[in-house]
């Protein structure tokens, strides 16, 4: 397996940064997959099943070889026309949605399913009713309105907020709730998340 070195094109740019260095990424932007990393590996659970630091690296130094083996020999490779974007990780949908504004990142958070970052918004802002319809993958504008108002300082207005959500794809429809006219967004996957705030 192992030869001289030799001349090859240049397939990728690891980029490491930091909360002093941040990387700003774009939804379009297909160069980027980020990988976030622990603070402290020492901490990590799986770190602390294979007996510490030290000897996880001693296991990967050990298996390098063998992982390369199985690169060169068992993964095929990929044709240019199959590959044009990289996997799109939570951590890159997570700094994507921190740069956008209010209207706009309730909404990317909804259609990445950024259930959790959601419900951290919600439990800043004291929306506690937001997941009442979670059964029915179902949320009110009510309870998004008040979410979005407090991101925006009683800023937003709900006609700006029904908007962004018709444009990102979430139309809103009348019910009945406690016999008053109320309106819900219906917001897919949204049924299999499991609160942990509001249980």
């Amino acid at each position: 397996m192992r030869t001289d070195g030799y001349l090859t094109h240049h397939f990728a740019t690891f980029v490491l940064t930091a909360n002093s260095n941040p990387l700003m990424v774009t939804e379009d932007d297909r160069r980027v997959h980020l990988i976030e990393t622990p603070n402290k590996l020492q901490d990590q659970k799986w770190v602390k099943e294979l007996g510490g630091v030290a000897k996880v690296h001693d296991t990967i130094l050990a298996q390098v070889n063998d992982f390369c083996y199985y690169l060169a020999t068992k993964v095929g490779v990929i044709a240019s026309q199959d590959y044009v974007s990289p996997p799109e990780s939570i951590e890159k949908c997570r700094i994507i949605a921190d740069k956008l504004g209010a209207g706009a990142k309730l909404v990317y958070m909804l259609r990445k399913c950024l259930f959790t970052e959601l419900e951290e918004l919600a439990y800043e802002h004291s929306v506690d009713d937001l997941f009442d319809s979670i059964e029915m993958s179902q949320i009110s504008e009510d309870s998004l309105y008040d979410i979005y108002t407090a991101m925006t300082d009683g800023l937003g207005t709900k006609r700006a907020l029904s908007k962004f959500m018709m444009d990102g794809g979430f139309a809103k429809f009348p019910t009945t709730a406690n016999r008053t006219k109320v309106y819900m967004f219906k917001i897919p996957m949204l049924s299999r998340f499991k609160p942990s705030q509001f249980i």
